[in-house]
């Protein structure tokens, strides 16, 4: 996502959480059906081309070192002070 690639992944729950709108998803393992979304973005440029975006604006505001590393401020600091 960072690098603005269109992201095909599995639909698992994890990567549904990390990738949300900015990516194509297919049934955990269903082979075919990966077929099938990769056959269909290789016709459909401006799809890609939309999922990149999409994709690397979620990187962006999602994923940068600044909301980690406050989310992580904020993790320490809950646990110093004994919440959770």
């Amino acid at each position: 996502m960072g690098y603005a690639n269109c992201i095909v992944v599995n639909s698992t729950p994890e990567n549904r959480e990390v990738v949300a709108e900015a990516g194509h998803f297919y049934a955990k393992n269903d082979l075919r059906e990966l077929s099938e979304k990769f056959s269909a973005l290789i016709r459909d440029r401006d799809l890609v081309l939309r999922t990149r975006r999409i994709s690397y604006a979620r990187a962006c505001e999602q994923f940068s070192w600044e909301q980690i590393c406050g989310e992580y401020e904020k993790l320490f600091s809950a646990l110093i002070s004994g919440r959770k």
